[in-house]
């Protein structure tokens, strides 16, 4: 899925299509379909520590 979300990413730059970031769009409804938390979550791990 972040995959193709960054070939998406990349596009949208290489051809200067600033307007609308569809890529966020569909990577904010995935997380809501698969359920995972917010990274404001009392909860949260991070995958990495800082």
């Amino acid at each position: 899925m972040r995959e193709t979300l960054a070939q998406i990413a990349g596009w949208r730059l290489r051809k200067h299509r600033y307007g609308f970031p569809l890529e966020q769009e569909l990577f904010d409804l995935y997380v809501r379909a698969t359920g995972q938390l917010d990274p404001g979550a009392k909860d949260y791990v991070p995958a990495v520590d800082a």
